[in-house]
């Protein structure tokens, strides 16, 4: 079928009649579309949705529209991956942002020029046609204008964009023989805290000097002057530095901080402190400067070996543990442990040293107290023939030692314990049978072990219940 001028218009219009790729890729879909919604008599639902997919295919409309946002969405794309590179820097998005409104106010003045063509084959054409391709061109333009806008405001301040080409190293050779006099002005309108004639007088001899035309830019530039301690001497161009290096240039630097805290602050991590989530993030975000740096895993492990000595530097409760040991009692016997007997007096002063030596002395030589295993066995048997008064200094010591949690683990069973006890539905429950429940899941060995514990305790939840029931009744 032969194309008319006013088709050949809206050809040119919509993307239509352009011999590339993703024409041959549209034909390609259009036509199977088509092919698979004849070859169904509409009742299915696969035919329905086909015959739909083609319909939206064949509509003039969103033609338009795909053309249009395929010339866009390219830019777009790249301006989008450079904003988000790490080692960005300000001349580097003035730069992208130039190009991308460039680009989108080439694609505007093709819709312009198209909309000439339009006026020109209009004459062989309808008056609906015409008027269509008119409405369709101003649209494009409204859309045009509107990205170019919107990027307009959201960059509107770009002044620390323009501040970054007074120390951009490869321009010092041209900033020599032409001072930049407006990008300094601007510099000063937007850092008012700036001095105007020293910085102006620093530059200068910045430019001047053949030792800086070798930075590639500020954070290079700071560094050489931070080697030299030059501070002082340049603390205009210092000031300006700290400025343009600490403000970040997007907002892609803030997304990864975000990032980087939702990987290392994880569920198992929620309670950490904020030193230390502040050290991790650190250590997340500069990585590439950790792994340069010189043995720094072995001075992590230093670190955390130092402070794992610090953690377990008192341990004259574990010492002072074997004192009463039952298996160890037949070797005091021989020989008495005077080193513990030291310590454990050191580490409580309210223990007398000498009481203590003669009872312990008597417990070693005593058969009746080998057979204990360990320290609350010992306090049992001593409780048993009322001998608290006779061993008074032992069962102080023993009252401490078996207080004392020899870990932490002992404080996290309990939390653990806690947790499972107090759950959601028992949020309203008392302190006391708080209590009392605790003690039963840490003491179930022994709960166990006690005869006819379940029965005693369902007779006195029957009895309360009884009473309850005789108090209903009453009332």
């Amino acid at each position: 079928m032969a194309m008319t001028a006013g088709d050949s218009g809206v050809a040119a219009m919509t993307g239509q009649g352009a011999g590339d790729d993703r024409t041959k890729i549209w034909s390609g879909v259009h036509d199977g579309t088509r092919l698979w919604s004849g070859s169904h008599d509409g009742t299915s639902t696969t035919g329905r949705k086909a015959s739909g997919f083609l319909r939206m295919l064949q509509d003039e409309d969103f033609q338009f529209f795909l053309q249009l946002f395929h010339q866009i969405m390219p830019h777009v794309d790249m301006m989008y991956q450079q904003l988000q590179k790490k080692d960005i820097d300000a001349v580097f998005i003035k730069e992208a942002l130039q190009n991308f409104t460039m680009n989108v106010q080439t694609i505007r003045d093709q819709s312009s020029f198209q909309e000439q063509e339009l006026q020109q084959v209009a004459t062989e054409t309808t008056r609906s046609r015409k008027a269509l391709g008119e409405e369709k061109q101003r649209l494009s333009k409204k859309i045009c204008d509107t990205i170019l806008n919107h990027t307009k405001e959201r960059f509107s301040f770009t002044d620390h964009l323009v501040s970054a080409t007074l120390l951009q190293g490869e321009r010092f050779e041209q900033h020599c023989h032409m001072f930049p006099v407006v990008a300094l002005n601007i510099t000063v309108r937007a850092y008012p805290t700036l001095n105007k004639v020293k910085l102006k007088t620093e530059l200068s001899l910045i430019y001047d000097s053949p030792e800086f035309k070798g930075c590639c830019g500020a954070l290079a530039l700071y560094q050489v002057l931070l080697k030299y301690n030059l501070q002082d001497t340049f603390s205009e161009t210092v000031t300006l530095l700290n400025i343009l290096i600490t403000t970040p240039m997007t907002t892609a630097e803030a997304e990864r901080c975000f990032s980087t805290l939702k990987r290392i602050k994880t569920f198992l991590r929620n309670v950490m402190g904020q030193e230390r989530l502040n050290a991790l993030a650190m250590l997340s975000m500069e990585r590439e400067l950790v792994r340069n740096m010189p043995a720094f895993n072995e001075r992590i492990c230093d670190t955390i070996l130092n402070h794992t000595k610090e953690r377990f530097s008192f341990t004259d409760h574990l010492v002072s543990a074997t004192l009463l040991q039952g298996e160890r009692f037949e070797q005091h016997c021989h020989m008495f442990p005077v080193v513990a007997l030291n310590i454990t007096v050191r580490a409580y002063p309210t223990l007398n040293k000498v009481k203590l030596k003669t009872e312990l002395s008597l417990i070693y030589d005593s058969p009746e107290f080998k057979g204990c295993c360990g320290a609350l066995a010992l306090y049992q048997v001593l409780l048993k023939y009322n001998l608290q008064d006779t061993f008074s200094e032992t069962v102080t010591l023993l009252n401490i030692l078996i207080t004392t949690p020899m870990t932490t683990a002992e404080a996290e069973r309990c939390f653990s314990t806690l947790k499972r006890i107090k759950t959601f539905l028992r949020n309203v429950m008392g302190q006391e049978r708080l209590n009392a429940l605790a003690m039963l899941s840490m003491e179930r060995e022994l709960v166990r072990n006690m005869p006819a514990f379940n029965e005693r305790v369902i007779e006195r939840f029957a009895a309360l219940k009884e009473r309850r029931a005789k108090c209903a009744a009453l009332q």
